[in-house]
């Protein structure tokens, strides 16, 4: 694979560090978007991808939405301007969790999180010149914090796991896996 260059953000979060670490034994560089925005010379970046969200409501629900959502507009703008491909890290979230989700069927969130992320999905796909949206399911691996480790951990314990939901589907993906799938993407031809 010949070298590239690309935009992030959200490059403390558990998937972005994992991914720079692959991607820069790949030869591809990964820059923090805060430290460019300011300079002019973006013809060597090939990609954009956008893994920062907020998740957690820290003050009140309309300055929650704001920062997500204006973030995001902020983006698809600098993308749009530049030539820039957009890959946006999504949620699968907010797929009807009674039934193994497909594209096809219609969306619903429910919290706050899964609804803006679904909100930036459909600017994303109306604004967006040159796009791709990855809706990740349960992502673990070293050092993370998800559902997954959780789980890991109570069947080392052999304590009883109980399922009160028998139609809800859980998909899980290794970082690892998920960090090689990205770069395949990053190095698509055909995107939308």
């Amino acid at each position: 694979m010949k070298s590239k260059k690309i935009i992030i953000t959200g490059h403390k979060s558990f998937i972005a560090k994992r991914f720079i670490e692959i991607a820069e034994n790949k030869n591809i560089e990964t820059i923090n978007y805060s430290n460019i925005k300011n300079k002019k010379n973006l013809s060597k970046i090939s990609c954009f991808i956008h893994f920062s969200f907020q998740k957690k409501i820290k003050t009140k629900i309309n300055l929650f939405f704001k920062k997500n959502l204006d973030r995001t507009y902020e983006i698809i703008e600098f993308c749009n301007r530049n030539n820039i491909k957009l890959i946006f890290i999504s949620s699968s979230s907010y797929a009807p969790s009674q039934i193994k989700s497909k594209e096809t069927h219609n969306t619903f969130s429910y919290n706050l999180y899964s609804m803006t992320k679904l909100i930036c999905e459909e600017k994303i796909k109306k604004k967006s010149k040159k796009y791709v949206i990855l809706r990740l399911t349960n992502i673990f691996g070293k050092n993370g914090h998800s559902f997954a480790e959780k789980l890991i951990k109570i069947v080392k314990s052999k304590k009883n796991i109980v399922n009160e939901d028998k139609h809800l589907v859980r998909d899980f993906l290794y970082i690892d896996d998920f960090c090689e799938i990205l770069i395949k993407v990053l190095f698509m031809k055909k995107i939308n």
